[in-house]
């Protein structure tokens, strides 16, 4: 992650914060500009607790 870091010039939870949630990136997109697989996007987002404000959980059942 610290080699990622010094190639795009800032903390990776600022540049996962700004990709996946204000940009709209998906994670295998993030992985692409970074050159890491979305995997690795994805245990870098829970290692530093940068959680997606997309996610709205379960809503409970529509009824019919």
């Amino acid at each position: 992650m610290a080699q990622v870091e010094a190639a795009i010039g800032q903390p990776m939870t600022k540049y996962l914060q700004d990709a996946y949630n204000d940009r709209g990136l998906s994670m295998a997109q993030i992985g692409a500009e970074l050159g890491v697989d979305k995997t690795t996007v994805s245990r870098w987002m829970r290692q530093l607790g940068v959680r997606g404000i997309r996610y709205v959980g379960y809503t409970g059942r529509k009824s019919a």
